[in-house]
Formats: C-alpha cells, sequence, structure tokens
C-alpha cells in the first residue's frame, strides 16, 4: 500500500501561517503527522506550486575512497585522488536498482567498491517559480522492527539528464519530472554485521529501509524507502 502525505499552508485568524500536513494513502488507508511515508506531497508556502516526492531506490554499500564522510579523504584515509578511476560506465539509470556508483575500493587501489546512494523522483505542476529541496536527515532503520540503526550523511545532489547524472542546484522547477540522486555514507557495517547479541543475522541478510526528512520550500516531509539488503561484495 502506498502511503501519501499531504501538505498545505493554513492562514489563521490573526493572519499567521500554519503548515498543515495529513498522511494518507493513494489505496484508501490513512495516517497521522510527521509517520514516514513511500510518497509525500508538498505545496509551497510561497508560490503554491505543488511537489510530489518519492524514493526511488537505494543502494547501501561500502564507505570507498572518493566518497569520503567527511573532509576530502576517506575514513580508510586514502584520497579519491591516490586511486586510479573506476571502469567507465554505461551512464544509464538503473530503473530498479539505484544509481550507486563503483568507486575505488577504500582498503587501497587494487579493486572496487559500490559506494551508498539514494534516487529520489520529484514532480511538480505548473507555476512560475521552482521549489527548493533540502535534504535535513537520513536514516537507517531495521525494516522488521523499525529500530534506528544509523545516521548517514547525504551530498553530491545530482540530478539524471538523458544522459547521466549531472549536478543540481537542488530546485524542482515547474511542470517537471526530475529524477535526483544523492551519495550516502555507509552503515557502520561492523557494529550492525551481527555484534550485537540482539541481532541473529549479519549485515547482509537484514533488510533495511531508509527515512530521508526533506524540507521542500521551507516545508519538511519524511519519505521512506522499500525495504532493501547491504549490496553484497563486488567481485574484482
Amino acid at each position: 500500500m502506498l502511503k501519501s502525505l499531504h501538505c498545505v499552508v493554513v492562514l489563521g485568524a490573526l493572519g499567521i501561517a500554519a503548515f498543515a500536513c495529513t498522511a494518507g494513502s493513494t489505496q484508501g488507508g490513512s495516517g497521522l503527522g510527521s509517520t514516514p511515508v513511500r510518497q509525500a506531497e508538498v505545496t509551497s508556502p510561497t508560490s503554491g506550486l505543488k511537489v510530489t516526492a518519492t524514493i526511488s531506490a537505494v543502494t547501501l554499500g561500502e564507505e570507498c575512497a572518493n566518497t569520503p564522510a567527511a573532509g576530502s579523504k576517506a575514513s580508510t584515509g586514502i584520497a579519491a585522488s591516490d586511486c586510479a578511476a573506476p571502469p567507465p560506465s554505461s551512464a544509464k539509470e538503473d530503473a530498479g536498482g539505484g544509481a550507486g556508483g563503483f568507486a575505488a575500493a577504500p582498503g587501497g587501489c587494487g579493486g572496487y567498491c559500490q559506494s551508498s546512494n539514494v534516487q529520489i523522483a520529484f514532480t511538480s505542476t505548473a507555476g512560475t517559480k521552482g521549489a527548493t529541496v533540502e535534504v535535513v536527515s537520513v536514516t537507517l532503520h531495521d525494516a522488521q522492527t523499525g529500530k534506528l540503526l544509523d545516521t548517514l550523511k547525504s551530498s553530491k545532489p545530482q540530478e539524471w539528464n538523458g544522459n547521466g547524472y549531472a549536478a543540481w542546484d537542488q530546485v524542482v522547477p515547474p511542470a517537471t519530472e526530475l529524477k535526483a540522486s544523492y551519495d550516502l555514507t555507509s552503515p557502520a557495517w561492523s557494529t550492525l554485521n551481527g555484534s550485537d547479541s540482539a541481532r541473529t543475522t549479519n549485515a547482509y541478510g537484514t533488510a533495511y529501509t531508509l527515512d530521508v526528512t526533506l524540507r521542500i520550500d521551507g516545508v519538511e516531509v519524511t519519505l521512506e524507502s522499500v525495504a532493501v539488503n547491504r549490496e553484497p561484495p563486488v567481485a574484482t
């Protein structure tokens, strides 16, 4: 069942604007408040533009040398420039499996690893002004229990231009369908790999969901992905 969230601006008796959000389902269900949803629709309080957002794909990969968590070096201390470039990509969007690309392996320059990534699809109605998008937070959860497992950082916003991903200014223009991509830091797999006695499966056998909180023209909504698994090791 596809849950959806609708946010509008309500003008009070004193002329003070307030945000009112209702969560529901395209198939008749309902939810409340800021509960994570599969699809959210926001009405911009400044332009009236309606923007719909959905997580279209998630890749849970590794911390690669050219996708550092902070600064110019990965957690391993290997700079992206120190490693050979990854093999050429087909530059085609993976319609079913995410845009997480291959990067130089963090353990050295002799192999490749797949980094973490999230794709978000936006659609907007006709209007005169685009809506600005910000990623507020990205959190990883156990798909069965909903337990919060980790907080990830997003970077490198890009949009699909028909041939590949290019830098994106995080503005959704009016009357458009836009496919965005964000690189993510890798989950702390060493912690999630069954070392906790409460967990009975390793990181590859566990299903996860990703919650992404967006701020669209000042209105915050939280999107939830479908259940996904950690990417298996890449053969080199």
